[in-house]
């Protein structure tokens, strides 16, 4: 069985200091991810870590008014149906 260790990381400008000159081409405060193989061998990969925007009840109802249809838009849309029906 293949055992694997996970976890984030972030390489600022104190601990660049301290890491290998291989890893240069990481940029400071880089998310990385670290595994540790059952080898013991620890691997370093950049990570990519996008924010993930979550909504209140209040504000999804704030979504839902913003996307209804005025009334006096709704009535011309079901007028302009109507007549459309009758045409066919």
């Amino acid at each position: 069985m293949y055992w694997t260790l996970r976890a984030t990381l972030w390489i600022s400008s104190n601990s660049a200091r301290r890491v290998s000159s291989r890893f240069r081409n990481i940029s400071e405060d880089a998310p990385l991810l670290v595994e540790t193989t059952n080898d013991g061998a620890i691997v370093l990969r950049q990570a990519g870590v996008y924010p993930i925007e979550t909504y209140s009840d209040a504000r999804i109802r704030e979504f839902e008014k913003m996307n209804t249809i005025p009334p006096a838009i709704e009535s011309r849309v079901e007028t302009y149906l109507r007549k459309k029906k009758k045409n066919r």
